[in-house]
């Protein structure tokens, strides 16, 4: 719950606040004037919105790690099917499943910063990207739309979950990976189109 909701919010607002934020302060113009490309400019801006989102994943981790531990200690993690995983076995699998939440977090990421570019009100990227991702699960919670789920941007966002099972898979992460990227490519490449063209007023 936390990595579809909590985790989506804080990388729609890291990746997609930074520019309407400086539009709204009436110093975006200010930062063109410096001869620095804009494309630069705005990958600076994306990367450190990417930054501070890896960030909170491995905050979220680490905290969830502590309190567990306190609250449930620091025994091998039983599985319900039977058998337990020591943490020389749980840590990769940690490692691998933050990197994937990371990951399945760049289509919304990538939809916040687009809206980012075309509009100076910063909660209105943030409300687009939260509002796709509510948009998103309608549909894929419909089975009768079959195969055509997997085309969604969230469908594959809990295959993480697999990995914590008596053999991990973690080629069944490979499909979500390929969406997000794809997704994120989708909707970066409009983002910079436009903010290479517009008009900086404010």
């Amino acid at each position: 719950m936390t990595a579809e909701l909590l985790i989506l919010i804080l990388a729609a607002l890291f990746v997609g606040d930074p520019v309407p934020a400086e539009a709204s302060w009436s110093s975006l113009r200010y930062l063109l004037t410096a001869p620095v490309p804009r494309a630069r400019l705005l990958t600076s801006k994306l990367l450190v919105g990417l930054g501070l989102t890896a960030f909170a994943v491995l905050l979220l981790l680490g905290w969830v790690l502590i309190v567990g531990g306190i609250f449930y200690g620091w025994e091998a993690l039983s599985l319900d099917v039977g058998g337990s995983l020591t943490w020389s076995r749980v840590l990769p699998r940690l490692a691998a499943s933050a990197g994937y939440v990371f990951l399945a977090q760049l289509p919304f990421a990538a939809i916040a910063f687009w809206m980012g570019v075309r509009t100076d009100a910063p909660p209105a990227a943030v409300g687009v990207a939260v509002f796709a991702a509510i948009v998103s699960s309608i549909p894929d919670s419909l089975s009768a739309l079959g195969d055509y789920r997997r085309a969604l941007p969230n469908h594959y966002a809990r295959e993480w979950i697999g990995l914590f099972g008596p053999d991990a898979d973690y080629g069944a992460l490979l499909p979500g990976v390929l969406w997000a990227l794809l997704y994120a490519t989708v909707f970066l490449a409009p983002a910079y189109r436009h903010f290479a063209r517009k008009d900086v007023l404010s």
